[in-house]
């Protein structure tokens, strides 16, 4: 894999890498949705671990993921649990090179409510967020996973 060495454009996370921090969704404390973005632009590789994705979700990290993985590998695992992941998120997911994705269509026995995000790097040095995020607008700006189903 070719290692990212574009990142020195962009801002790096401000929660270091040295030290576990802990994002209550509260004005001291930095978004998880700027977070994210700046650890996928740092990243050499991603995997993702969620509940369900919406498109409200993608759209705010679309142009991150899009250019990370001209160079790095993204794999994401999320279900279909409620009927809340949207078709179109995973479709655009599905359609970004470098990117492994799986679906549990299972919704008797799949249970999955895990939300992990793995950033790993060439140097070694990789960060995680682990927590109750999925991929959606409101989880990533204010801390509030919802579900919307029609």
């Amino acid at each position: 894999m070719v290692q990212n060495t574009n990142f020195t454009n962009h801002p790096r996370p401000e929660t270091p890498l040295s030290v576990s921090s802990l994002l209550t969704a509260t004005s001291g404390d930095p978004s998880l949705v700027s977070q994210l973005k700046q650890e996928i632009l740092h990243a050499d590789r991603i995997d993702i671990l969620v509940s369900f994705i919406k498109w409200s979700g993608i759209r705010i990290i679309k142009d991150e993921l899009e250019e990370f993985t001209q160079h790095g590998k993204l794999r994401v695992i999320t279900t279909s649990y409620l009927g809340a992941t949207d078709l179109k998120a995973v479709q655009h997911i599905l359609n970004l090179p470098n990117t492994e994705v799986k679906v549990s269509f299972d919704t008797r026995r799949t249970r999955l409510h895990a939300k992990a995000y793995i950033f790993q790097r060439e140097s070694g040095f990789g960060s995680s967020y682990i927590g109750s995020s999925n991929i959606s607008n409101p989880a990533m700006t204010d801390g509030l996973d919802m579900i919307k189903t029609s």
